[in-house]
């Protein structure tokens, strides 16, 4: 019953199969051992039929549908399974409660499902006794009600086990990105000493070298100066060449910050991200770009959790003295921003390396800016 996209999945597929292998024991029956007028009949089709399709809205994964018009899908399947009771005599209907119980698990919490169940399966078997009949009612009903508690427990058990699922991704995905950043960080301070003892060493006495051989040039006999001056030009080209090498290193010394934001936003579920980011940035210290990628993921979690987005644009540029990292989403929602636990933690974090945040809300989803400065 995971609310999915398109094409069914298998909960899916079950649980229409069930409703339509009902509406047809049903109909069959009603029609060969009954004389149940043609209207009737219709009517009945029509019940199932209009359940089938709201439990088809309910359980497809469309965020082009709002909250409350699942709320009300749920109301309307309730009542038509009241309805489905009341038309047909046969029992085996209250299936459909079956099927109804197993979707509340992801409308209202588990707890306050579980006390108010005993109300919501009364109600149609006191439509079906006062329309139909008494006998067997009372142990029917009882047996029905543990089905329903059944399906309750299960998808409730369903729907924890998807969330940690979730979590543990995420977590996965925050620990290979953080991961290569560290790494990355590892490899850029081992770079940065091993320039350094180039520089140092190989560098300092090459120039003692060249100063060395520039005194002999002056001490020795005239014939062997030719040599002396082809030593020194060779000394003089290997210290151009340390140079050299020092400085094509030092210009790596910035992190790879597209590398692990890449890792974090790889595999996201039910969600589009667009990564604009320049193949070199100046993140030059380890806690900028950690504050850069906590903040990212903070973004990314309240645009599926609380804007129901499906949509996300990262985009990174980099202007004078700063980062600017923009994290834009298409998700719902006209309600101001509430700066919560997860927006304070990421402004303290950057107000920490001198940063700033700002958050707005556009027509359609919301914008958030992390700046950092430059380190130097």
């Amino acid at each position: 019953m995971k609310l999915k996209k398109l094409p069914l999945d298998a909960d899916q597929l079950s649980g229409i199969g069930t409703i339509l292998l009902v509406a047809a024991f049903d109909l069959w029956l009603l029609t060969s051992t009954t004389d149940a007028s043609s209207q009737r009949l219709v009517t009945l089709a029509f019940l199932y039929a209009a359940f089938t399709l709201l439990f088809f809205f309910n359980t497809y994964d469309n965020n082009a549908f709002p909250r409350w018009a699942k709320l009300a899908a749920i109301g309307g399947q309730f009542t038509l399974i009241c309805a489905v009771m009341y038309t047909t005599p046969h029992m085996f209907s209250a299936i459909l409660l079956v099927v109804w119980s197993a979707q509340i698990p992801y409308f209202i919490p588990f707890r306050y499902a579980l006390w108010i169940s005993p109300l919501w399966s009364i109600l149609p078997w006191c439509i079906f006794f006062l329309r139909w009949q008494s006998s067997g009612v009372l142990i029917t009903g009882a047996l029905f009600y543990t089905f329903n508690i059944f399906a309750l427990v299960m998808m409730e058990a369903r729907r924890n086990a998807e969330v940690q699922k979730e979590r543990a991704e995420q977590a996965n995905r925050e620990l290979v990105a953080m991961q290569s950043l560290v790494q990355e960080a590892s490899l850029q301070n081992e770079r940065m000493r091993i320039a350094r003892d180039i520089h140092d060493v190989v560098g300092h006495h090459l120039t003692a070298l060249s100063v060395q051989l520039q005194v002999l040039a002056h001490e020795i006999p005239e014939k062997h100066k030719p040599d002396v001056e082809r030593s020194r030009a060779i000394s003089k080209l290997l210290l151009a060449d340390v140079r050299a090498a020092v400085s094509e290193m030092r210009e790596h010394e910035q992190l790879n910050l597209r590398q692990a934001l890449e890792a974090l936003v790889g595999n996201l579920p039910n969600i589009d991200v667009n990564l604009a980011v320049p193949d070199r940035v100046d993140v030059l210290k380890l806690e900028h770009a950690l504050a850069i990628l906590r903040g990212v993921q903070e973004c990314i979690t309240n645009s599926l959790k609380h804007g129901k987005a499906t949509r996300i644009d990262i985009a990174i540029k980099q202007e004078a003295n700063e980062l600017v990292v923009c994290v834009r989403d298409n998700g719902k929602g006209d309600q101001p921003i509430q700066f919560g636990n997860g927006l304070k933690g990421m402004q303290e974090r950057l107000e920490n390396i001198k940063g700033s945040l700002s958050v707005q809300r556009e027509a359609k989803g919301v914008t958030v800016c992390l700046k950092v400065p430059v380190s130097v």
